[in-house]
């Protein structure tokens, strides 16, 4: 009897911390809309909470699954800016030409924004326009270095009119054109359309 209630309080330890730790991973959940879709770009918000460090680099791919060839996606970023769940601005650095640096984050959640042009028409290349949104995630949705493993949710605001999406990510029940990825290689592996297709 005193090894069975040994073993149930070892259980309850085992789980009710596994919950915690989980509670306190570190979290990145992406925005992508397109208020000004017939222009050509997309704009996406990073949303990060939970993350041990005092900064992290965050980069835009040079690649895509699939395709080999240098691409260097972050030509076409623009506007980059982040700030605090208050609002206010947090320290961002430009490091090099696809790698930017956020500081002041230990325990605190923050926002990185930047709008992405989209004009291309081409398989390794995201496009935007008023009828639909074909995303190359390796082009929309930086990472943060180090850190390719980090789970991931993507949310996607489409326009009136857009009745159809189609990925390979996997749905979040109940929630309309969001997904999850449980690391940035299959994010990457998984383009996104949707529109009046």
């Amino acid at each position: 009897m005193k090894s069975l209630r040994h073993s149930i309080t070892l259980l309850i330890f085992i789980f009710s911390t596994q919950g915690t730790s989980a509670q306190n991973r570190p979290v990145l959940g992406y925005t992508a809309s397109f208020p000004i879709a017939g222009n050509h770009y997309a704009h996406i918000e990073l949303h990060g909470a939970n993350w041990n460090l005092d900064s992290l680099h965050f980069k835009m791919p040079k690649w895509m699954p699939g395709y080999y060839q240098l691409l260097n996606y972050a030509n076409a970023v623009e506007n980059v800016s982040a700030k605090d769940a208050k609002g206010k601005r947090v320290v961002l650095k430009k490091k090099n030409e696809n790698t930017w640096s956020i500081g002041g984050i230990n325990g605190k959640t923050f926002i990185l924004s930047y709008d992405v042009k989209a004009e291309r028409q081409f398989v390794a290349q995201s496009y935007v326009d008023s009828t639909r949104a074909y995303l190359v995630c390796a082009s929309m949705f930086m990472y943060p270095d180090g850190f390719l493993n980090t789970p991931v949710s993507i949310k996607v605001i489409s326009l009136k009119g857009w009745t159809r999406t189609a990925t390979g990510l996997d749905a979040i029940p109940g929630k309309p054109n969001e997904f999850t990825a449980p690391d940035f290689d299959i994010l990457y592996d998984c383009p996104i359309l949707m529109g009046n297709l």
